[in-house]
């Protein structure tokens, strides 16, 4: 009994150690991401503000060339910031711990950089303006999409369509399946998208890719099938994908009802607040009418300090005119609550702190 005790606490310890190094392996692979995407686009935006820059340096025009490679440069280290992103991305998707966020996307925009020359894009006319979506994973679904249906469908016969009906972003990429591929099953559209199985004659995809976007697609609430149809004697094959999305404009809206009934919410403890320093008021008055009258007499050095009478001394130390120097450090720790700085990017300051008299 004792040895099996002790075989199982042995047991235990290796898996604690396991999972410690696992946790540390994870951060720093989060960490090597972060770093790789962050140094990719700031190089990226330095050769854009190079190539803006140059020709006031220039006799002749930059040869279209030279531009060329510039693009190029740029465009894969965008590319390995968006690998980095979306390998995080999944990593945390296999965890359990991802979180999706919306941000602005011109759709349109997105959409056609992903596809290549003799690829076709359709966008309906209501997204035009920009859409607050899961951009990380969009491109994974299309992209992923597009990979086996160039590798599985006929040559230039790729569409990608979206659509915006509230509260959802269709998007549909189709392909012509080849000549002589077998046409899918329902149910064996429903089998491509497990991780398990390889479709092998497959007009889409040999399943491992589709599982990946149907993954990431229901983290980030939206949904995606696969699908078949026969037009003028001729199979396609068909991915929907449907992510949650809005206007920014609605976005604005909602954010303006939640702080209307945050507000609405509060208003009884401010009523109630009120009503109790009013109550407080009356007690000290009644207090103080029972005390010897106050002499009221010319306002003191020490008790009227305007801005002009502070002045700041050696680190720590404050003046006022007609008193004795005080800590900081010292007299901070009579604050109720400590003061906190605000560094957002646009501006600093200091929030608001109560001294205890």
């Amino acid at each position: 009994a004792a040895a099996a005790e002790a075989e199982a606490a042995a047991a235990d310890a290796r898996e604690l150690e396991q999972r410690r190094i696992d946790a540390a392996n994870r951060a720093a692979d989060s960490r090597l991401n972060h770093v790789i995407k962050g140094h990719c686009l700031t190089l990226a935006a330095g050769i854009d503000a190079f190539e803006e820059a140059l020709p006031k340096y220039l006799r002749e025009p930059l040869p279209k060339s030279v531009s060329n490679l510039l693009s190029l440069a740029t465009a894969h280290l965008r590319d390995v910031a968006n690998w980095s992103h979306r390998r995080e991305m999944l990593l945390q998707q296999e965890r359990g711990e991802y979180r999706t966020v919306r941000t602005p996307v011109q759709v349109g925009e997105v959409l056609r950089s992903l596809v290549l020359v003799g690829e076709t894009v359709a966008i309906d006319s209501a997204l035009v303006a920009p859409l607050r979506v899961d951009e990380g994973v969009l491109r994974l679904a299309v992209e992923e999409t597009l990979i086996n249906s160039r590798r599985h469908g006929a040559d230039g016969s790729v569409i990608v369509r979206a659509s915006f009906e509230a509260p959802m972003l269709r998007v549909v990429v189709e392909n012509r399946n080849r000549a002589g591929a077998p046409r899918l099953t329902a149910e064996a559209c429903r089998t491509m998208m497990q991780s398990a199985t390889k479709g092998g004659s497959s007009a889409t995809s040999d399943g491992i890719g589709l599982s990946s976007v149907d993954k990431a697609v229901r983290c980030a609430g939206g949904t995606c099938h696969l699908g078949v149809l026969t037009r003028d004697g001729a199979d396609f094959t068909l991915m929907h994908v449907n992510l949650p999305a809005d206007t920014i404009a609605a976005a604005v809206d909602a954010s303006s009802r939640e702080s209307d009934s945050s507000q609405k919410a509060s208003e009884p403890a401010s009523a109630l607040a009120i009503a109790t320093a009013s109550a407080d008021a009356s007690a000290d008055a009644s207090a103080h009418s029972s005390s010897p009258p106050h002499v009221r007499g010319p306002p003191s050095a020490a008790s009227s300090t305007t801005p002009s009478q502070l002045r700041l001394g050696a680190p720590g130390q404050l003046h006022f005119s007609g008193m004795d120097s005080f800590n900081a450090d010292s007299f901070s720790s009579q604050a109720t609550s400590p003061p906190k700085l605000n560094c957002s990017p646009s501006r600093m300051r200091l929030s608001e702190t109560r001294i205890a008299v």
